[in-house]
């Protein structure tokens, strides 16, 4: 029976990702997969914020990052722009560190100086959009992932900093 065994396809896994077939058919995530079922990620608006965003919540907790996102949101233009003319100290009043306003600043100057667009980065591959993204100090592999996962729309979920898919390997 079809229902009994993850990796038989029906209609349905047609339109399924490749990725998330291969994780119902996984026998040790495909349980936790039908139990929580297809996970779908909005793509970002403007991914400068959706950058700026994950360099803001680097390192901190949720409702630390919610409140330092909030005040540079509302204190700040958030655009490439903006947030290079910003006053320092501004920046650091809204609970910004040096290092994160650096990191800001570095992201701002890529996405203005070197024509970092939706349909520039939709134009390369996810290799190509992390190499480029990493070039950029404060961008780590692990931002540049997260930020190609809300860049576009899909239903899949990043499992490898899952504790489960640690002990799954």
């Amino acid at each position: 029976m079809a229902g009994d065994d993850p990796a038989a396809g029906t209609d349905a896994d047609d339109e399924l990702p490749a990725a998330m077939r291969a994780l119902r058919a996984d026998p040790a995530l495909g349980e936790l997969v039908e139990a929580t079922g297809p996970l779908s990620i909005d793509p970002a608006a403007d991914p400068f914020e959706r950058l700026v965003v994950s360099i803001v919540n680097q390192q901190l907790s949720t409702a630390s990052a919610a409140a330092i996102r909030g005040r540079l949101f509302d204190r700040f233009e958030v655009t490439p722009r903006g947030l290079q003319r910003a006053d320092e100290d501004g920046l650091r009043e809204v609970g910004l560190s040096g290092q994160k306003i650096r990191y800001l600043r570095n992201v701002a100057r890529a996405f203005e100086g070197d024509g970092f667009t939706r349909e520039a980065l939709d134009d390369l591959s996810d290799e190509a959009v992390v190499e480029e993204l990493t070039a950029i100090t404060g961008v780590g592999e692990w931002t540049a992932n997260m930020f190609l996962m809300r860049l576009i729309e899909f239903q899949l979920f990043s499992i490898s900093n899952h504790p489960t898919a640690r002990h799954a390997s």
